[in-house]
């Protein structure tokens, strides 16, 4: 179930926390400066973590020394549940510290030290036979920073909960073994982390481990059963509304199993019996405890404090369904992530309109964003139409939000800042004038700490010049192959396609229908046949014009 970064693996997670500050009122011969910064810390010090949410969603998994791209119907939807646990909670009318970040072994770590007093995980989980053979065992797929899953057994889990690491920045490594291997002694138990949800299916071995490691009231998963995405955020949705409302862990359980009983299921027409069914999934540990506490009931009233949010400029919502890219996206998380002497600052994703081009960008753009990997965040300039030195720099004004009169201004802006600016549909600016274009990525690139994404039609050194370009790092974006353009087609379509073409099972047949063949994998002509279908229109009819029309030039990237 589920809410929502070299070769693998790489470092960093992202941190979405939640914060107050005192506001005192000092004598006028006492440094105010000083005396506010002091203060803000010794608040943050005194702040008890309320909750903790810990999400994953890796692209790719490793298998036989490979990459292997992890299906994107399992991707969990960062930030859509973050927006509504943040309305769910803002709510509470009650003073909420939240700290929402990646679920990786090294964040995991840092969590569990600050002992907060409900922990919400959220992954998925399956059972995989070890290497050596023998009984097939569980394991937690949390991600490491250049978006690998991190397949943690139950092993490393409870080596990581018996633990306690030294200081923060230990916390902070990207693996299981870089975390323990910093345990400074044997902890007192996690006694103070009262109430913990794991949102994964089979989680249930999961559960007793929190369980032996002190956590006195832990929510699961039963080992047989999976859960769907939507019930499992449904059921904690509930579970912390009515736990924060100040009910009994008890309580707060039972209204939630009663809110996935009563509610019709998301993809399905289901009757009673299956949706009481689906709600018995869901475990209570220790099973043979009363659970009658309420840890949140003497919650301060107040607000919701985000201790550290996320990046102000935020990039476009990426596509959905996003299919098909999963290794492209991951490599180039990778890439970007790169530090000196391999760092790279200017990476043109370019190839044929229609191709998804800024589709990719904008997944690059949000899977960054989303992990923090920018102090200041993302700035999408959108440069279609774009054809003047006016426009484009009103184009990057409007994106970066600040007053550029000339290049000479952005350089000396953004000289500090600490972001990615993607430049989308580039090619009307290189064709109309192509000094212009030039001269933003060099202003661009005189900004030190930035990184830079072109979408184009053709590599900038080879639509501009090498003279007038700096290093750049081309990537050509090609069609999908015709199995994710199949699976693309089915997501978008697949209640209108005939009987015969439904469902996973089904996806070969659909992979060979002459519609797709003639698509040629080309993700803008998949999605101009979607309404097309839904208005009544055969996939043969279809496939007879598009062989009878034959290709057509493409439109602009959209």
């Amino acid at each position: 179930g589920g809410l929502m970064p070299p070769p693998p693996p790489g470092a960093g997670a992202p941190e979405d926390d939640f914060a107050g500050h005192l506001m005192p009122h000092a004598a006028p011969s006492l440094d105010q400066d000083a005396l506010s910064t002091d203060l803000t810390l010794l608040s943050h010090e005194a702040m008890h973590l309320d909750l903790a949410v810990l999400s994953a969603s890796p692209l790719v998994f490793i298998h036989n020394n490979r990459y292997v791209p992890l299906d994107s119907s399992g991707v969990l939807d960062f930030k859509g549940e973050l927006t509504l646990l943040r309305s769910m909670l803002s709510r509470q009318a009650k003073r909420v510290c939240t700290r929402v970040d990646v679920a990786s072994t090294g964040t995991l770590a840092e969590v569990l030290v600050q002992q907060p007093r409900c922990l919400y995980l959220v992954c998925h989980a399956d059972y995989l036979p070890p290497p050596g053979g023998g009984a097939s065992q569980l394991h937690l797929s949390l991600e490491d920073a250049s978006g690998v899953c991190d397949r943690v057994s139950i092993e490393r889990l409870s080596a990581l909960l018996r633990s306690r690491v030294e200081g923060p920045d230990a916390a902070g490594a990207v693996e299981a073994e870089a975390a323990v291997a910093h345990v400074a002694h044997e902890s007192d138990g996690l006694a103070g982390v009262g109430v913990v949800v794991l949102g994964a299916c089979h989680s249930l071995d999961a559960g007793h481990a929190f369980v032996r490691a002190g956590c006195k009231h832990v929510v699961a998963i039963a080992s047989e059963h999976k859960v769907l995405d939507d019930d499992a955020a449904l059921f904690a949705r509930q579970f912390l509304f009515s736990l924060f409302q100040g009910q009994s862990v008890r309580e707060a359980f039972e209204r939630a199993k009663g809110a996935i009983a009563s509610s019709a299921s998301p993809r399905f027409s289901a009757g009673a019996d299956f949706r009481a069914a689906e709600s018995a999934k869901f475990v209570l540990l220790p099973e043979a405890d009363a659970h009658d506490d309420c840890p949140m009931a003497e919650l301060p009233a107040g607000d919701l404090m985000e201790l550290n949010p996320l990046p102000a400029a935020e990039p476009p919502t990426m596509p959905a369904p996003f299919v098909g890219r999963a290794l492209e996206l991951q490599a180039l998380v990778r890439t970007l992530r790169r530090r000196r002497p391999a760092e790279v600052r200017l990476l043109t994703l370019w190839g044929s309109r229609g191709m998804g081009k800024t589709a990719l960008a904008k997944a690059v753009a949000q899977h960054l964003w989303q992990r923090r990997f920018y102090d200041d965040g993302v700035a999408f300039v959108e440069l279609a139409g774009v054809r003047s030195e006016a426009s484009a720099l009103a184009a990057l004004s409007e994106a970066l939000d600040m007053e550029f009169a000339r290049w000479k201004d952005v350089s000396r802006a953004l000289q500090r800042w600490q972001g990615l600016v993607v430049l989308d549909g580039a090619d009307e600016l290189i064709a109309a004038a192509p000094s212009v274009m030039e001269r933003a990525i060099t202003s661009l690139m005189h900004a030190s700490q930035l990184q830079c994404i072109v979408t184009a039609v053709r590599p900038l050194s080879s639509a501009i010049g090498g003279g007038g370009v700096p290093v750049e790092h081309p990537v050509q974006v090609g069609p999908l192959s015709r199995r994710d353009a199949a699976r693309l087609f089915h997501a978008l379509v697949a209640d209108a396609l005939p009987p015969g073409l439904r469902g996973a099972a089904n996806l070969g047949a659909l992979e060979q229908h002459g519609l797709l063949v003639q698509l040629s994998g080309v993700p803008r002509r998949v999605l101009q046949m979607v309404p097309l279908v839904r208005q009544g229109h055969s996939l043969e009819d279809l496939a007879t014009e598009l062989r009878v029309r034959g290709p057509e030039e493409e439109e602009e990237e959209e």
